[in-house]
């Protein structure tokens, strides 16, 4: 077995479209001779009809890294820069996470590009990497790793760590020969997907008010579910039954759903197929979108979203809307993640989008890891700034839309409202200024009373002081923690009254690996309160299960400890 000196290597490993036919075997129907066969991608099939996707994996290496004999690594990896997954806790949805590779090109053998190679009466021309990129066209959106590792010795896969993207762009070769291959996590997928999507139905007919179906062009029903929602012009109607071009339903009952209007329209009205969810989960809600997004489920966290759905939400925040016109996936998901006071994200390594509300930790969840400036943080690398920008003296969300084919930005077309004022945060002895937040919440009817002011109160006292933010590097050892993590942190900025350090409870908001050291960006939660959760059955007695709740005189409990906040 080899031994290698240590130094980090970094592998990028592309899954690329592949047919898994054989040229001019069944059910692959092209004939030309030998030598003249396709590569086995769609770009230069003989046969489309009969095309069979499958993928294959090219492995790329640093340049200079101690390849071990029988992998099929290309050492064509020149440089490399990475931008982190970033938590916004005020939009909801993370900034997306990115890593760009350049790889330099070379000529060489085809190899396992070309599964008919050897047939070839003259061997293929150009670049290894050119002609990569020219036989497949269609590799944006393909799913793509980023795989590293510290290797201390010999070549072992187990040491390394994998993140996963997709592909969002290949470029090149320039004409130094270089090749840059652009990587966004795969919630990037979002930004590009419509939802609902554009419609291309037109009725044939005039509609009444009071008609009873819809007759769309021919073959356009084909495009329309049996059942669900269409809007046409300003109304939504609900209809049950779709054959043969015609779309109907059994009563004017269903017409001007969703708060809107039954109204008449003409010959030629786009039918747009709508959106909608009534009484449904909001976690639920947030797979669907993710799902319409052309996320698969297996790469939701789908377990992660129930615990939050059990732990935080329930049915009071349910979600009753309709969205009638195409919108863009990714906002739509910041929008409802925002309002649950939420964070999602992509992580890269559990290769999982992951949703979770903000709120402190449960007691069945880990402890808080610790960092303090004596044992993790490097000198000179921390900094606490006060995000006086986000602080706010008055929240408002308005809820309960009257019509969604109106304007969602006014007032005057939302049933509900929880407003909360902090008069003492206002004074003349506090702040002596006023700052609104106002949302306009589309997710929520009359029936989520009590989850808005929920939320409204937990943005109420998280945002009357700035939250702070902080940064710091930690050593290679703490590279375990990860995005969305919650941690004790210590450090000289922060001190209580009297001058002394105290403890401030955070989320790690930012992880970027530097190669040897750990690049944190932090924010503070607001979590560092002693929480009363409602114990299970099989909870013991205080003191011996005291990370549940536990009555209490105001003044605390007889050891002396604080008495439960509750949240």
């Amino acid at each position: 077995m080899t031994d290698f000196s240590r130094r980090q290597v970094t592998v990028l490993e592309l899954d690329l479209d592949r047919c898994s036919n054989t040229y001019g075997i069944a059910p692959c129907t092209a004939s030309l001779p030998a030598g003249q066969e396709c590569y086995n991608t769609f770009g230069t099939c003989q046969d489309k009809p009969n095309y069979t996707k499958s993928s294959i994996t090219y492995k790329f290496a640093d340049r200079g890294a101690p390849v071990p004999l029988g992998e099929e690594l290309r050492p064509y990896v020149t440089a490399k820069s990475f931008a982190a997954t970033e938590i916004d806790i005020e939009k909801g949805l993370a900034k997306r996470g990115t890593a760009s590779l350049t790889l330099r090109d070379e000529p060489a053998p085809d190899g396992v590009q070309d599964p008919y190679e050897a047939t070839r009466a003259v061997a293929a021309g150009s670049t290894w990497l050119a002609r990569l990129i020219a036989r497949n066209h269609n590799a944006v959106g393909r799913a793509a790793r980023v795989r590293r590792a510290y290797l201390a010795g010999a070549w072992d896969w187990a040491d390394f760590v994998d993140e996963r993207y997709i592909i969002e762009s290949i470029k090149g070769p320039d004409a130094r020969g270089e090749v840059r291959v652009v990587l966004k996590d795969p919630i990037k997928l979002a930004d590009r997907r419509k939802v609902p999507e554009p419609s291309s139905g037109k009725l044939a007919l005039d509609l009444t008010a009071a008609a009873l179906s819809a007759t769309l062009g021919s073959g356009q029903g084909a495009g329309y579910p049996s059942s669900g929602h269409v809007r046409i012009g300003r109304e939504v109607i609900e209809y049950t039954g779709n054959a043969a071009d015609v779309l109907s339903w059994p009563d004017t009952g269903h017409r001007g759903a969703f708060g809107t209007t039954a109204d008449s329209a003409s010959e030629g009205a786009q039918v747009q197929i709508c959106r909608t969810w009534t009484d449904i989960p909001a976690t639920t809600v947030l797979q669907d979108i993710l799902e319409d997004a052309g996320i698969a489920t297996a790469d939701i966290d789908t377990a992660g979203f129930a615990a939050e759905e059990l732990d935080w939400l329930g049915p009071a925040f349910n979600v009753t809307t309709a969205i009638t016109a195409p919108e863009d996936a990714s906002k739509l998901l910041a929008d409802l993640v925002a309002l649950l006071r939420g964070i999602m994200w992509w992580d890269p390594v559990a290769q999982k989008v992951r949703f979770e509300v903000f709120a402190p930790l449960t007691p069945v969840e880990m402890a808080a890891a610790t960092l303090t400036d004596d044992a993790n943080m490097i000198a000179g690398s921390t900094s606490v700034e006060p995000r006086d920008d986000l602080r706010s003296t008055v929240r408002a969300l308005y809820y309960g839309l009257i019509s969604p084919v109106e304007n969602r930005r006014e007032q005057a077309n939302y049933l509900r409202a929880q407003i909360f004022v902090d008069a003492d945060a206002e004074s003349a002895n506090e702040y002596d200024d006023r700052r609104v937040v106002t949302t306009f919440s589309r997710w929520w009817a009359a029936a989520n009373d009590a989850a808005a002011l929920a939320v409204i109160s937990r943005a109420a006292g998280y945002y009357r002081d700035a939250p702070l933010k902080l940064e710091a590097r930690v050593a290679a050892k703490d590279a375990a923690l990860r995005e969305g993590d919650q941690v004790d942190v210590q450090m000289g900025q922060l001190v209580d009254f009297d001058g002394a350090t105290r403890t401030l409870r955070c989320i790690v908001t930012r992880r970027q690996d530097q190669g040897g050291e750990i690049a944190l960006r932090l924010r503070s939660t607001g979590f560092a309160l002693r929480y009363g959760f409602v114990a299970p059955n099989t909870a013991g007695d205080y003191p011996a299960d005291d990370e549940w709740a536990h009555v209490a005189p105001d003044a605390g409990f007889s050891d002396g400890s604080d008495s439960y906040a509750i949240f």
